[in-house]
C-alpha cells in the first residue's frame, strides 16, 4: 500500500479480485487500528458503495477478507454490530456467515 494525496492506493494499480473501492474518507477518526479499520471499510455497504440489501449478495467476499486482515475476534464484533443495521436481508446473511464461517450466533 502507498498514500497517494487523499487516497491509499495499492504498490501496482491494475483492479482484479483483490480490488476494492471506498466511497468515504480514511482519517474520519473512527478507529486508529489501521487493521480493524480497513475491515470495518470493507464490510461497510455505504463505504463501498451499495445498499444494505445489494451488499447482502456479496457479504461472503469482503467478510472473508476483513476477518483476514483484522482477525476473527475483531471481525465477529464488526460483523455482529453490522447485523444490527435494520434490513432484514443483511441481518440475515451475517447471522449465516457468523455460524457457517465462524461458529458464532449474531448476538
Amino acid at each position: 500500500m502507498r498514500e497517494e494525496g487523499e487516497y491509499i492506493r495499492p504498490t501496482v494499480d491494475g483492479g482484479g479480485f483483490l480490488f476494492a473501492s471506498f466511497h468515504t474518507t480514511w482519517s474520519d477518526g473512527q478507529s486508529t487500528d489501521v487493521r480493524r479499520r480497513f475491515a470495518f471499510l470493507l464490510i461497510s455497504p455505504a463505504a463501498v458503495g451499495r445498499t444494505a440489501s445489494q451488499f447482502a449478495v456479496i457479504l461472503s467476499t469482503p467478510a472473508d477478507l476483513a476477518c483476514l486482515v483484522a482477525g476473527d475476534e475483531v471481525c465477529i464484533k464488526l460483523l455482529r454490530a453490522l447485523a444490527t443495521v435494520p434490513d432484514a436481508k443483511l441481518h440475515e446473511g451475517v447471522c449465516d456467515y457468523l455460524k457457517s464461517q465462524l461458529r458464532q450466533t449474531c448476538q
